[in-house]
């Protein structure tokens, strides 16, 4: 039988490799105990023939979290009566992958809240947010942090609320100390330059050189700085007074012209009205006619607009003297008493207003009487019918007819008096046959 001799050789290294533990553990008995020794290092099998090592496989990246590291909450404005704030944090995960929020804590000062819209899982590219609250009503700045965990990894958000007091202004500065009055004081330098040349048995006349080393100016009503530039020295402004005038020809405005109406006045609709003079009406110094009676008198009138009008106001705006002279002038028409506005037989149409809806009103009365009598049911309800259209209609009539104004009428003869509304220059006629003398004489 043969041997092989593979077998042998592996029997053989079998036995060897036998000895030489053996050998081993007799050396550490005979050395007696020894400090551990370290486990032996587990090797990996070596790689088949072709076959390469390519290492571990790459740890995939953790997903992207994005959000603002700071939350400044609008102000709370107190004077505006706010008393609350809200600020929105925004998280988004840009990937790659889904992360888990494990973590949503709020700290900081007292009055900050929060409410939750995120959930526990956030999907790549999704968006969620986290709303925080703020209250106070003292003034100051508040802060807070939102403590978050993302797969593990922590991140703080800082929270601010700043809460503005009411604005109150300043106190307004003193008033100003009131200046000197320079007008005074250069009158109380003239007077005393006056009365010191007067006590010198002299003119009182004013250095100028004293008043120019203390800065004061003359009043301009000085008498010895004026100068005469017309005989009218004493006038004053055109606004406060005229020169003395001859009011001979002239019909002032505190005249009260008397006539008596020649045409009858109805104010629905306006017109013109005639009227004429009864008493003369003289200048201002009484000497003469202007006015005489007979003068004639053309004005007119607007009918009233109002509901309530009592009084029809007429505007003069013409007269006609006997000896043919036109003058233009406005004035005021009124009654006998001087009041403003002509009084007549004052209408107030109650009749057009009211009559038209008072008998539709009894009109509709008396059908849903006989209505009610009825024992039709469809004459019934055509009654009822045409007493809405009825109703209906007493509506449209009041409306359109209530707002009537009332009608003034006046009849000839009515003694009124016209106010002029300013004064009236009457031109003074001129001699004819003296110019026609003179023009003769020079031919000659």
């Amino acid at each position: 039988m043969a041997v092989n001799p593979k077998i042998v050789g592996a029997a053989v290294a079998g036995v060897a490799v036998t000895a030489i533990l053996g050998l081993v553990a007799v050396r550490q008995l005979a050395s007696g105990p020894s400090e551990p020794s370290s486990p032996a290092v587990r090797q990996p099998p070596p790689l088949p023939p072709g076959y390469f090592d390519l290492g571990d496989p790459p740890k995939a990246d953790p997903p992207r979290i994005v959000l603002d590291k700071q939350l400044a909450l609008p102000p709370i404005d107190l004077g505006q009566g706010q008393t609350e704030g809200e600020g929105v944090l925004r998280i988004r995960n840009e990937g790659p992958g889904a992360s888990e929020l494990s973590k949503v804590e709020l700290h900081g000062t007292e009055g900050f809240a929060m409410t939750d819209l995120c959930p526990s899982v956030l999907e790549e590219g999704g968006e969620c947010e986290i709303v925080v609250t703020f209250s106070g009503i003292d003034a100051g700045t508040s802060r807070g942090s939102l403590e978050l965990q993302f797969d593990g990894r922590p991140k703080t958000v800082r929270l601010r609320a700043d809460v503005l007091a009411p604005y109150t202004p300043p106190p307004a500065p003193p008033p100003a100390p009131p200046e000197p009055d320079k007008t005074y004081l250069s009158w109380a330098e003239w007077r005393a330059q006056v009365l010191a040349g007067r006590a010198n048995g002299g003119p009182g006349f004013v250095r100028e050189g004293v008043l120019e080393q203390r800065n004061i100016s003359l009043p301009e009503t000085d008498p010895d700085r004026y100068e005469l530039t017309d005989d009218d020295y004493g006038a004053l402004r055109e606004d406060e007074s005229t020169l003395p005038v001859d009011r001979t020809r002239r019909i002032t405005q505190d005249k009260i012209i008397w006539a008596v109406l020649r045409t009858p006045i109805n104010t629905q609709i306006g017109g013109w009205v005639l009227a004429t003079v009864d008493e003369h009406v003289f200048g201002g110094d009484g000497r003469l006619k202007l006015l005489p009676k007979g003068t004639q008198l053309i004005g007119e009138y607007k009918p009233l607009e109002q509901t309530g009008d009592s009084r029809l106001e007429v505007k003069w705006t013409r007269l006609l003297r006997p000896d043919g002279a036109s003058i233009s002038f406005e004035g005021l028409g009124g009654d006998a008493m001087g009041r403003n506005g002509l009084i007549g037989d004052l209408d107030n149409r109650t009749w057009e207003k009211y009559g038209t809806a008072f008998i539709t009103t009894l009109l509709s009365a008396a059908i849903v009487a006989a209505s009610s009598s009825a024992q039709d049911e469809n004459i019934s309800q055509a009654s009822d019918q045409f007493s809405q259209n009825l109703g209906q209609v007493t509506a449209q009539v009041l409306e359109k007819q209530i707002d009537l104004a009332p009608v003034v009428s006046i009849a000839a003869g009515e003694r009124i008096l016209i106010k002029p509304l300013y004064d009236i220059a009457i031109t003074e006629p001129r001699i004819l046959a003296a110019r026609s003398a003179q023009a003769g004489a020079k031919k000659e």
